[in-house]
Order: structure tokens, then C-alpha cells, then sequence
């Protein structure tokens, strides 16, 4: 319904049937042009029907739809993410880092660079195209996001070109991404950054994989310098936030 009258959104592989309808609506209006009923009310009645009828499907809003596919890894299992390196500057000057913690240097090969296209490879992430965000989930768990943003330059010009495409159409617009979550324990390091993190400070967002109990930097993966680093209550989030939508799988505890 729209402003109280009704109106017939269609997919535009149906646009040939309703033009079609439309057309034999036509006929049959010739034809009852030269029907007469013995009440004149029922001629009446007849062209009313025929006329709202014409009306509704004239009116019809023809969707069309696009698929935008964000670059993904080859192959992720969940075993290839281990955790979330949190590192404080000792002096003052230098960032912060969050580090993202990969079994192998393999698995960073393979899901850290996708991390990266998402940023179209730069270095410098200064509109948030990869979002990153820490989800408190009661007194001892947090879940740690990274996902690419939807309002990406990439996806907007699609959208746009795809509408300029398709006048008059109504645009259902598919965006296929990948999301990555953990839930993780709250400790020392985490409480450490959160404490001495405050404000849209700069911070580098870097791949590590793990060599035993050590975790070892991977210079050669490149680092992404970020300011934005959502930290919020799980009870905070509004139904409209990504990490809200995605944690609708999980119980809370």
C-alpha cells in the first residue's frame, strides 16, 4: 500500500505477463463496448472492474535485481582464525595494534590479503571499509567482528550504474559478504587496550599466526592503519547493526 492505495510490485522477468494483461484488458474493454447487459448497473460494474483493474497493473513497479559478490577467501575454516593479538604503544607516538591471530602462515596467506581487497589493497582505511568492532557479551566473553563495510565506493557505483541501467525500476540490490566472528575470553591484554584506547585513536590492523605458544607478525602481509573501532554492549546494539543481525544465531548465556 502506498499512501492508502494499493500497488503491485513485480519482479521484471513478469514484465512481459503484465503487459500482456494489460493488453487484453484493452480487448475486453472493446468487447463490453458492445455487450449490453438488460441492468444498467451491471454495464456499469463491468467497466469499473475492467478500469481498476487496468489501473493497478498500469501502475506496477517492475523490480529488478543485481548481485554484488565481496572478494572472499578460497577456503576458510573456523580452526584458521586462533584469536586477536591486542597491542598498547609502550611510548607515546606509536599505534596501537590489533592483531589478527592465523594457525598457520598459510591460512594468513589466504584470508588476510581478502581482509586487505576489501580496502582495495591500500594501507590507509581513513572511510572504514572494513569495519571492526568488540561486542561485550556479559562479564567474561566479547565477540570480536571484521567485516567489509556495505557502503563501500565499490558497491555504491554498482548500485548506481545498475539504476541508470534500469530507469523506472524499483532496485533490489544482493550484496554477497563475508562476515568474521569469534567469541573470545576477556583478560589482561584485551582489558589493558579497552582501558587505554579511548576516542578514534589510530591503530594498525596486521596478520599474525601463531608458532606454538608465541605469536609471530607477518610484516610481509602489509598492515591497514584504521581510527574507527566499535566496542559495545551486546545489549546496546540496535536491530539495524550488522554484529546485531549476526548474533541473532547465538545464545546468550
Amino acid at each position: 500500500m502506498e499512501h492508502g492505495i494499493p500497488r503491485l510490485h513485480v519482479h521484471e522477468r513478469f514484465e512481459r505477463e503484465v503487459k500482456w494483461g494489460l493488453r487484453l484488458l484493452t480487448v475486453a474493454g472493446i468487447v463490453a463496448s458492445v455487450i449490453s447487459f438488460k441492468a444498467w448497473y451491471l454495464n456499469l460494474l463491468l467497466a469499473v472492474m475492467l478500469t481498476l483493474v487496468e489501473q493497478f497493473l498500469e501502475r506496477s513497479v517492475f523490480i529488478f535485481t543485481t548481485l554484488f559478490l565481496t572478494p572472499i577467501p578460497e577456503s576458510y575454516r573456523p580452526s584458521d582464525w586462533c584469536g586477536v593479538v591486542w597491542g598498547i604503544p609502550a611510548k607515546t607516538g606509536f599505534p596501537f595494534i590489533v592483531g589478527l591471530a592465523f594457525s598457520t602462515q598459510e591460512a594468513a596467506g589466504r584470508i588476510f590479503p581478502c581482509i586487505r581487497a576489501w580496502n582495495y589493497d591500500s594501507d590507509e582505511d581513513p572511510d572504514d571499509n572494513i569495519c571492526v568492532s568488540v561486542i561485550m557479551d556479559g562479564l567474561y566473553d566479547y565477540f570480536f567482528f571484521v567485516y567489509p563495510n556495505t557502503r563501500r565506493r565499490s558497491v555504491r557505483e554498482y548500485a548506481e550504474e545498475a539504476k541508470r541501467k534500469n530507469p523506472g525500476k524499483e532496485h533490489m540490490e544482493l550484496v554477497v559478504q563475508l562476515t568474521l566472528c569469534k567469541k573470545l575470553k576477556r583478560g589482561g591484554h584485551f582489558e589493558a587496550f579497552r582501558a587505554n584506547y579511548i576516542g578514534d585513536k589510530q591503530y594498525l590492523l596486521v596478520a599474525y599466526y601463531m608458532d606454538g605458544p608465541n605469536f609471530v607478525p607477518i610484516p610481509e602481509l602489509g598492515e591497514i592503519t584504521k581510527q574507527h573501532l566499535k566496542v559495545r554492549d551486546r545489549n546496546e546494539l540496535t536491530a539495524s547493526e550488522r554484529e546485531y543481525q549476526h548474533l541473532g544465531s547465538f545464545k546468550k548465556a
